[in-house]
């Protein structure tokens, strides 16, 4: 590991937080998508309809990471 680089998790809050913010919004999209489609998200290991299991899957992947993203630059920017 280089000197001076700061490792990724300062805050000792960070994980926490991370840990909060990906279940509200796993469960949030879980709400939009039963809504808009009149049925429950796809569960992990179903089998039926694949292409919408998959899809399912990296949107809300793209949504976790961004949000662990979003939720570690916040709180470290207000470490510093």
């Amino acid at each position: 590991m280089a000197r001076g680089k700061k490792s990724q998790h300062n805050n000792p809050l960070t994980p926490i937080m991370i840990l909060g913010a990906t279940w509200v919004v796993t469960k949030a999209a879980e709400a939009v998508y039963e809504k808009a489609t009149g049925k429950p998200a796809p569960a992990k290991g179903s089998e039926k309809n694949a292409n919408r299991n998959v899809l399912w899957t990296l949107g809300l992947t793209a949504a976790l990471a961004l949000t662990e993203f979003t939720v570690t630059q916040i709180l470290e920017d207000r470490k510093d």
